[in-house]
């Protein structure tokens, strides 16, 4: 792993893997309002903490603090146990991640909550949430299951988070092949362990009906909802937001592609983010702090085809279909970051927690003659003040890797999404 300071522009190796690999790094916690130090957490097949030991190279959940550098074992399992997509809560008070280890029964180690008596000795791949001390993060003071599956069920990609930051552990939200309630559900949805009481409920909305009067998500009817992400939850922040994409039209808003859709958890409410049309999709997004602001990868026109954008153009700006880098702002506010030719992608991108910087992977040639190969490499994509040298001609060059308006190599394509289908809306009074 290496980490790039926007600050100062430095590029440091993290690890150091030997014969190992790591990988499945999270977002860095938030030390705002905790005596927490911000640490990333990542899985890794290497021997990186002696005080643990991990000879046998089997994938294991670690910390790095960005401070000190210190790096710590905070899993210690054996093959064919492998632990997977660790995720840590913006006040680094706890960590979920994915495993088909049987690390804990919740026989109420967790005084926080209800024991389960849940465990995993079938080897099916499970979430855990390791709560940390309080004192001192790298001491795990508890682990609990919270989802549970017999052999050949999956559950994974667990998010966890709250409102204030003394509540940071108390809602994770997973996704699962496992009916976990029992219900008839079928296909892959969203669920949500509630720590204090215990209690799992289904996050994903399963029945609704569409247009064509068929229940969408109804037993016997796979659905399927994916990479969900949860919104940094400061005391500053209006979120939190749960954000994940679904070919489920949640809102029945007639839409049939694969789309981004983003739930208030305070005041429960489901927006829809984008507006892809089956063939085409529009995934993988990742959220801003107060979850006002949300980068994703999509392949479909997503620009309102009869409004200009800012500099004046009209759509469309993605007719090739190429796999393109959005923000979305708001209601209906859409930036198109990247505008590249068809053949290469543009995906896997990570927003800073207060909106305004990108940082993503492409195979593209996105800073002329910087990529002429095609090789995936990793950009970055600012947007700064008007002040900032960046802006200035002489501030940034292409030959330095830099792309910008300044020196004619970036086009800004800021304009609106297009309008969701309204006559199918659940409430037309209050907006789809």
């Amino acid at each position: 792993l290496y980490i790039w300071d926007t600050r100062t522009r430095v590029m440091s190796q993290v690890t150091n893997s030997g014969s190992g690999e790591s990988y499945d790094q999270a977002r860095a916690t938030d030390n705002t309002a905790t005596s927490h130090a911000e640490f990333v957490a990542f899985i890794s097949t290497g021997d990186l903490d002696p005080s643990v030991g991990n000879a046998d190279g089997n994938p294991e959940v670690f910390l790095w603090e960005l401070l000190s550098g210190q790096t710590k074992q905070l899993t210690d399992t054996r093959a064919p146990v492998e632990n997977r997509t660790p995720y840590a809560s913006d006040s680094g008070r706890c960590i979920v991640f994915a495993s088909t280890g049987d690390l804990d029964d919740n026989t109420g180690g967790d005084i926080t909550h209800s024991a389960t008596g849940w465990d995993n000795a079938d080897g099916s791949q499970e979430v855990f949430l390791a709560r940390l001390d309080q004192d001192n993060h790298i001491l795990v003071e508890s682990v609990t299951q919270v989802s549970t599956g017999p052999v050949g069920t999956s559950s994974w990609n667990p998010v966890v988070g709250d409102y204030y930051f003394p509540r940071q552990c108390q809602q994770t939200f997973y996704l699962s092949n496992h009916d976990q309630l029992g219900d008839g559900a079928t296909g892959v949805n969203i669920y949500r362990f509630r720590r204090n009481s215990g209690v799992v409920d289904q996050f994903s909305v399963r029945v609704r009906e569409n247009p064509t009067g068929l229940p969408i998500g109804a037993p016997g009817t796979p659905v399927f909802y994916d990479n969900p992400t949860m919104s940094s939850a400061s005391i500053f922040a209006t979120g939190p937001y749960v954000v994940y994409d679904t070919a489920v039209d949640v809102l029945n808003s007639g839409n049939s592609g694969v789309n981004v859709f983003k739930y208030h958890i305070r005041h429960p409410r489901t927006s829809q983010v984008s507006s892809a049309e089956s063939p085409y999709y529009a995934r993988r997004p990742v959220t801003s702090d107060a979850g006002k602001r949300i980068a994703f990868e999509s392949n479909a026109e997503l620009m309102d085809p009869v409004r200009k954008v800012r500099n004046g153009e009209l759509p469309p700006f993605n007719d090739d279909h190429n796999q393109e880098i959005f923000r979305s702002k708001g209601r209906r506010a859409l930036r198109q970051v990247t505008d590249s030719p068809a053949g290469c992608e543009n995906g896997m991108s990570s927003i800073q927690d207060d909106g305004t910087s990108i940082a993503f992977r492409s195979t593209c040639d996105l800073i002329p003659g910087n990529n002429p190969n095609g090789l995936p490499q990793i950009f970055l994509y600012e947007q700064v003040v008007k002040a900032d040298p960046l802006l200035e001609p002489g501030g940034c060059l292409v030959s330095e890797g830099c792309c910008s308006e300044a020196n004619g190599c970036y086009r800004s394509i800021d304009g609106r999404g297009k309008s969701l289908p309204r006559k199918n809306c659940l409430n037309k009074k209050r907006g789809c």
